[in-house]
């Protein structure tokens, strides 16, 4: 003989039944299903190796120091120790950083004069020793400080390839008419 309640629990379409035979609203299931689907989306988030560097500090930051003696806006390009900025030398040696999604990049940071504040779009391009055509990219937008110098600190320039190679990082950045550009000899380490 079935119960009203055995009746329901059959044609519920917004039941199921557990392993153990017992029935399970819609919602537990659902539930039971996003918690799998939130903790399944974090296999393989973080570093592809846990000796791996934490990520470099970024941002933009204004610097009182001396305008050009043209007063007009320059880009130098180089990199953050610490303890302040430092421009690139002449076969500067940049490490690759390895992404979780497979990918790699290495980070440029960059000290821009500019007579107004303004924002500037920022296009990097590497190109190999010996080839024409672009090996790395990198692209971003920042404000600048008004009639001043600006750092931003570790642009990301997305390279094409996980081999050592020498070339040229160049920067091209534009803003309001106003241009600037840079570049700089490099070799790329893994």
């Amino acid at each position: 003989m079935r119960t009203l309640l055995d009746t329901a629990k059959k044609t519920d379409s917004a039941r199921s039944a557990g392993r153990d035979g017992r029935w399970r609203s819609s919602a537990f299931v659902a539930g039971r299903i996003a918690a799998a689907l939130v903790v399944g989306s974090c296999v393989g988030c973080g570093p592809d190796d846990p000796s791996d560097p934490p990520e470099p500090a970024t941002g933009t930051v204004c610097l009182a120091e001396a305008a050009p003696a043209s007063g007009r806006p320059t880009a130098i390009l180089g990199h953050d120790n610490g303890s302040g900025f430092l421009p690139y030398q002449q076969s500067a040696n940049l490490n690759l950083n390895y992404g979780p999604q497979g990918g790699q990049h290495v980070y440029v940071s960059l000290k821009l004069f500019s007579p107004i504040a303004t924002p500037w779009t920022l296009q990097f391009d590497f190109v190999a020793n010996g080839l024409t055509e672009s090996g790395g990219q990198g692209s971003s937008v920042f404000d600048s400080c008004a009639g001043g110098w600006t750092e931003s600190l570790n642009l990301t320039v997305f390279m094409n390839s996980r081999e050592s190679q020498a070339g040229v990082i160049s920067l091209t950045a534009t803003a309001d008419g106003l241009a600037a550009d840079a570049e700089v000899i490099v070799a790329i380490l893994p």
